[in-house]
């Protein structure tokens, strides 16, 4: 898919436009952190991170080049959508957009550096991401996850309770759809947030023990990870 307008990190040859060498200060597990708001300007940077965290998943280059539009971030998005940046030192490492709708905070883009996938930054970054939707008003938070990340999305305490039908090239593929309960933050002076998996659909009506793992409506080809969540997450 050819994105009119935007510089995709794709080439000519399919290739993947390189990042700075991680330090190994950097790779280590425990290594400092910091989370701040996305600058429009970061674009570019923030593109080529979801790129890289995708194409870890081992995806054909054809794919990637089909999603490249979902892939791609751009100064509007960011100013859309709350858009929040992990830094280990001064790299970039990861990033995460949400959109608000009501009491809903859904994941629009959740991506690590692969290279730093299971050492605790897209643990923190989900973190960070339940407590700006609590902020914001939202008790519920929505992710359309990539099949490879569901698993991350269970230990950070969603429950799936639906597949959305992504096929590609005539495979069947099912994007897992989770859902999780936010609840208030304990104590009176703000103590750790305590949450809950969800146990009812996006619709507020509640999902029945039945229904879980159910196939619904097929969503638009490059929509993969909770739209990363196009998630490459971790």
């Amino acid at each position: 898919m050819k994105v009119t307008g935007r510089r995709s990190p794709l080439g000519e040859a399919g290739a993947i436009a390189p990042l700075p060498r991680m330090p190994e200060r950097i790779r280590r597990r425990g290594a400092p952190l910091r989370i701040a708001r996305a600058r429009g300007g970061q674009a570019p940077e923030l593109t080529r991170v979801a790129f890289a965290a995708k194409a870890h998943w081992g995806y054909p280059r054809s794919w990637l080049a089909r999603w490249s539009e979902a892939l791609t971030v751009t100064p509007g998005s960011i100013a859309r959508h709350p858009t929040w940046v992990a830094y280990a030192g001064a790299r970039v490492v990861g990033f995460y957009a949400m959109r608000i709708a009501g009491r809903t905070a859904s994941l629009e883009h959740f991506w690590v550096l692969p290279r730093l996938m299971g050492r605790g930054v897209g643990r923190r970054m989900f973190r960070h991401f339940e407590s700006r939707a609590r902020r914001a008003g939202a008790d519920r938070a929505d992710v359309e996850s990539d099949p490879h990340a569901e698993g991350f999305y269970v230990r950070m305490g969603a429950a799936r309770y639906a597949r959305r039908p992504a096929r590609m090239d005539r495979r069947p593929r099912f994007m897992p759809l989770l859902t999780k309960r936010l609840l208030p933050t304990a104590g009176p002076a703000g103590g750790r947030a305590c949450t809950a998996p969800a146990p009812r659909s996006p619709s507020g009506r509640g999902t029945p023990p039945r229904a879980r793992g159910r196939r619904i409506a097929p969503s638009r080809p490059g929509r993969g990870t909770s739209a990363g969540s196009w998630r490459g997450a971790r």
